[in-house]
């Protein structure tokens, strides 16, 4: 296991894999020369930052899906189907399972 301090926040974590990125680094208490440098995140509320530019999701459109993938999605979400549903019929019962 390695400790990794963020740079911004102060805040330690111990984890088996490997961080990178600019804001991480590898901890080393023996860095810290005076304990007025170390910070008691503990104590401190999560901050999250929202980053500009952050895509908004694609809209749904059952319609401009396969029967197939209907089918599939249907399948996935647990929405029985009639056997001899037409893609029209598939996407009303789609649609009306999250109504």
């Amino acid at each position: 296991m390695t400790k990794y301090i963020h740079k911004d926040t102060g805040a330690i974590i111990e984890v088996a894999s490997v961080i990178t990125g600019e804001a991480w680094e590898e901890y080393n208490p023996n860095q810290v020369e005076d304990e007025s440098e170390k910070l008691a995140v503990e104590d401190e509320p999560i901050k999250e930052e929202v980053s500009e530019g952050i895509a908004e999701p694609e809209e749904f459109d059952l319609t401009k899906m396969t029967v197939k993938e209907l089918k599939e999605y249907a399948k996935e979400n647990e929405i029985e189907l009639p056997a001899d549903a037409k893609k029209d019929e598939i996407i009303e019962v789609i649609a009306d399972a999250f109504n």
